[in-house]
């Protein structure tokens, strides 16, 4: 009898155990999106706290605040903003997101990067520099792609640990490349101050 009465209190305790930690799980999973170990830190700013100044665009562009995007990708944060000149012929796109775990953000790089190369090679354009293109020293990823396709445009893409960052701009006579390059060496230190101080 009390054999019985130990062996139904084990396999009762042993029951709810595994009902707690199934619940803890399914709790961290849903409110987290990654488990304890795996989960990026906690950090002092968020995505929307800076977006690029109207100051590196042309005298007569105009832009959104930076507000957060309507779709996403699981991120945790996301912010985007859309920026015109030129009567709205020129348009220049910068959004940033971070994830709940660095391998969610390197797979969202993978496929921004995957999407970005598939570039016919009858439309690729050389950057008109006589130099090589920015490289970051501080980002895990980094990528500058330009294409010639009816109008040249430019577009920047990298990661910062959860992060990722793109940042899109059609390159004309008011928006030089020299000008998208600034940009992105603005985004580029304003991430990496936050990251790396």
């Amino acid at each position: 009898m009390k054999k019985s009465i130990f062996i139904n209190l084990t396999i009762t305790f042993s029951f709810l155990l595994i009902i707690l930690a199934l619940s803890l799980y399914i709790g961290q999973m849903f409110l987290h999106g990654c488990l304890w170990w795996e989960c990026v830190p906690e950090r002092g700013f968020h995505v929307l706290d800076w977006d690029v100044p109207i100051e590196f665009f042309p005298k007569d562009a105009y832009k959104s605040p930076i507000a957060p995007s309507s779709e996403g990708d699981n991120e945790i944060e996301r912010g985007s903003q859309i920026i015109f000149w030129d009567k709205d012929n020129g348009v220049a796109m910068y959004g940033m997101g971070r994830y709940p775990t660095v391998n969610n953000a390197i797979r969202q790089y993978e496929h921004l990067a995957k999407v970005d190369n598939k570039k016919e090679s009858g439309f690729e354009w050389k950057i008109p520099l006589d130099r090589q293109p920015y490289k970051s020293n501080t980002a895990d990823a980094f990528m500058i792609t330009c294409i010639n396709q009816e109008r040249i445009s430019c577009n920047m893409i990298a990661r910062y640990q959860e992060y990722t960052i793109r940042f899109y701009s059609i390159i004309d006579e008011k928006m030089t490349y020299l000008d998208f390059e600034n940009i992105v060496v603005y985004l580029d230190k304003q991430i990496s101050s936050r990251l790396y101080p």
